[in-house]
C-alpha cells in the first residue's frame, strides 16, 4: 500500500500570537477535560498508513498496553521579537504504558514504555499537533511504537494510525471527543480497515 508525507503546516501569526508562554504552565495535565478549549496547532511531519502490514513492518514495537500514571508535559518557549514576548513554539506530553502484551519487538509483558505525544494544556486550551486523543490513566490500547537514536521514548507510528481500542476494554469517555473510544477527535483519522485487520489477525 502507498504511504504518503504529511507535510507539516506553519502556524499563522494569529494562532502564534495567542499561544503566550505562562510562567504558571503546570507540568501535570488536568485529568477532567470538561470546559478545556481543543486548539488544533497545525500537523507534524507523518507517515499515513492504510494496511496492517505496512504499519507493522515501520514499527519497532506492537503491544498492548495500559497507561499506568498520569502524564508529564512540557511546553518550550521561544522570543518572537515580531509580537515582542515569549511565546510557546512546540508541546509534547509523556507517559508510561505497562505492556500486558507483545506482539511485535524485543520487550517482554510488564516491561515499561515511555510514549510521547504532540499536546499540552495551557491556559484552559488543550494544544495539540496530534490527532489522537490525550493519554489517560488506566487506558488500554494496541500501540503501533517506534523510537529513534535511543531517544528513551517512543511515538506512536503515523499518530492516528498508530494506537487502537481493545476490543474488551472501556476507556474513559472525554468531553472533548465525542470519538474518545476510538481514540481520534475525528471520525475519518480512525483507521477502520487496519483495526479489522488488526482484529481479525490478533483477536484484541
Amino acid at each position: 500500500m502507498n504511504m504518503k508525507k504529511i507535510t507539516a503546516i506553519i502556524c499563522t501569526f494569529a494562532l502564534c500570537a495567542s499561544l503566550t508562554a505562562c510562567s504558571q504552565a503546570p507540568k501535570e495535565i488536568p485529568k477532567d477535560f470538561s470546559g478545556i478549549e481543543l486548539l488544533k496547532w497545525g500537523e507534524a511531519d507523518r507517515w499515513v498508513y492504510d494496511d496492517l502490514e505496512t504499519l507493522e513492518k515501520a514499527s519497532d514495537l506492537v503491544v498492548v498496553g495500559t497507561f499506568i500514571e498520569d502524564p508529564v508535559q512540557d511546553l518550550d518557549y521561544h522570543y518572537e521579537e515580531f509580537f515582542g514576548k515569549e511565546i510557546i513554539g512546540n508541546v509534547h506530553s509523556e507517559n508510561t504504558i505497562e505492556v500486558l502484551r507483545v506482539i511485535k519487538g524485543d520487550i517482554s509483558v510488564g516491561d515499561p514504555v515511555i510514549v510521547s505525544q504532540g499536546y499540552a494544556v495551557n491556559d484552559g486550551k488543550l494544544i495539540t499537533m496530534s490527532d489522537l486523543t490525550p493519554m489517560v490513566k488506566g487506558d488500554t490500547w494496541v500501540f503501533f511504537l517506534s523510537t529513534a537514536n535511543d531517544c528513551g521514548y517512543y511515538w506512536c507510528e503515523g499518530d492516528s494510525d498508530g494506537r487502537y481500542p481493545v476490543s474488551t476494554v472501556q476507556n474513559q469517555s472525554l468531553e472533548i471527543s465525542e470519538y474518545s473510544g476510538l481514540g481520534v477527535y475525528k471520525r475519518e483519522d480512525f483507521k477502520d480497515k487496519i483495526y479489522e485487520e488488526l482484529v481479525e489477525k490478533y483477536g484484541v
